[in-house]
């Protein structure tokens, strides 16, 4: 006998009337911030920032260095709130995400092989293969490249942004640990303050 209203679908569960899980964080993110009153701490610190003069007495550097303090101490807060909320999350995309992997990574291992011999055939074949499912194999000529000298590179790749902010990284942990003297850098010392 069939099932009665079989046109009808089934109902909801339980989680239906709430809202993604993306505005579900935010919104959790939110009230935390708000019962601990960081959302107003940082309104109250952005106002004292806006309102500090320049600093010509020890009195004022203090109240400066307090406001610093302060700022750093409310970040720390909201990231312990973010990073709360956050882990759950991270851990579900990386279980997600091997799970996806186990998947899909024997198939791949097992399709290269056949990619191979599929690679050897084409790069000999007079015509384009058809198979059933609508694929079509045909001979295509690909470009790759092996650097032998990077000195030898032209400018426009040796300036390119991406190539300098990577030099720019490597220099700046090599002169945080401690080296004073690079071929072609200027290293210099700054005075800041240190909050503590």
């Amino acid at each position: 006998m069939p099932a009665p209203f079989d046109d009808i679908p089934p109902f909801p569960g339980p989680h239906h009337n709430e809202p993604p899980l993306e505005a579900r964080v935010i919104i959790d993110f939110d009230d935390a911030l708000r019962a601990k009153g960081l959302d107003a701490r940082v309104r109250e610190i952005m106002e004292s920032a806006d309102r500090a003069g320049q600093i010509e007495t020890p009195e004022q550097a203090g109240k400066a260095a307090d406001l610093v303090a302060m700022a750093r101490d409310a970040k720390q807060a909201i990231e312990a709130e973010r990073e709360q909320l956050n882990r759950p999350l991270l851990i579900a995309q990386r279980t997600l995400k091997g799970r996806a992997d186990g998947l899909v990574a024997p198939m791949d291992a097992a399709v290269a092989t056949v990619r191979d011999r599929l690679d050897s055939y084409c790069a000999t074949a007079d015509a384009p293969a058809l198979g059933d499912y609508g694929a079509k194999a045909t001979a295509r000529e690909t470009w790759d490249f092996e650097v032998v000298d990077y000195a030898r590179l032209p400018v426009a790749i040796r300036r390119h942004p991406d190539v300098l902010a990577a030099m720019d990284k490597v220099v700046r942990a090599q002169v945080r640990g401690g080296v004073r003297k690079i071929a072609g850098v200027r290293i210099f010392a700054q005075t800041k303050a240190a909050v503590r």
